[in-house]
């Protein structure tokens, strides 16, 4: 599956113009445009702040057609990047702005330009990516966060998927050997009920059956607790 796949959406010069009027001058260093507040982040449907609703961000966020848990504007500054990462929840990307800026495919080591091209891109982020800024401009994208999905299992099994390394760090554990297999095992509806990691342990619901998939993708650094 690739990293990046046009979705065929493409927004009016009149919409685009509007959005790069609202956002492009904003100092912030991420704009929220979504209560974060309600429910479970993953698994939620988004509400666009009042300020929101009725202008072009919500015509936008309709025409994607998809439960959303999440819309805002990520920025991200020149001469950043992001650590190598995975997520669990797919996103659709607009690139409002972007000088020399790329996403890097780490399962086929292919740096994709980021284009301001009107055009909605729906991002697998699943597999190991990153973003990197090499040009002079801020890179702004309106980024809409596909909503999971709560899937009845056939043999539901709850498991705490434990942290045990030496590095503190385990977010970056977590991201780069646990997060691809739970986004494809979404995909294929083979989990449910997904908590965010906090203090080196994640808890969710898997196919029973899929317990040794899960051992063998996650590693030595983990322990897969069944509750």
């Amino acid at each position: 599956m690739s990293l990046i796949t046009d979705t065929g959406i493409i927004v009016s010069n009149e919409d685009m113009e509007e959005l790069q009027d609202l956002f492009l001058l904003d100092p912030s260093n991420n704009i929220p445009c979504s209560n974060d507040s309600k429910g479970n982040r993953y698994y939620r449907e988004m509400e666009l702040f009042d300020k929101y609703k009725g202008t072009v961000v919500e015509r936008y966020v309709k025409s994607l057609n998809r439960k959303l848990s999440k819309v805002c504007v990520i920025i991200q500054e020149p001469g950043d990047t992001y650590p190598i990462h995975a997520d669990i929840d797919d996103r659709f990307h607009l690139n409002l702005q972007s000088d020399n800026a790329y996403f890097i495919d780490f399962k086929t080591n292919i740096s994709i330009p980021i284009e301001t091209d009107r055009k909605v891109y729906l991002m697998n982020t699943g597999g190991l990516h990153s973003a990197v800024n090499f040009g002079l401009k801020r890179r702004l994208q309106i980024g809409a966060t596909i909503s999971l999905e709560h899937y009845n299992l056939k043999s539901p099994m709850s498991v705490n998927i434990h942290y045990n390394g030496k590095n503190k760090n385990y977010d970056y554990f977590y991201n780069f050997y646990v997060m691809p297999w739970l986004n494809l095992a979404n995909k294929n509806k083979l989990i449910n009920n997904y908590v965010k990691p906090k203090d080196s342990n994640l808890f969710v619901d898997i196919e029973e059956e899929q317990l040794e998939s899960l051992k063998n993708a996650a590693g030595d650094n983990f322990e897969i607790i069944v509750l």
